[in-house]
């Protein structure tokens, strides 16, 4: 899969995130998120997250699952 549809999609999540009323500031995500092929990797993808979590959220989890 290409890092820009993967950056794409993670834009879109965030999106669904301040709808959730989870993250704020869409612009700034998506300003900052990194999507790119790993150099000594090719099979792996490396992401930056930049998250701004709503106010008085301080701690979250994420597991992360590949389904068949």
């Amino acid at each position: 899969m290409k890092p820009s549809i993967v950056r794409g999609e993670l834009i879109a999540i965030y999106g669904t995130l301040i709808d959730l009323g989870i993250c704020q500031n869409l612009d700034t995500f998506a300003a900052n998120v990194v999507c790119q092929r790993n150099v000594t990797d090719v099979n792996r993808l490396d992401v930056i997250f930049p998250a701004d979590l709503i106010d008085q959220l301080n701690i979250v989890a994420i597991l992360l699952q590949f389904t068949p």
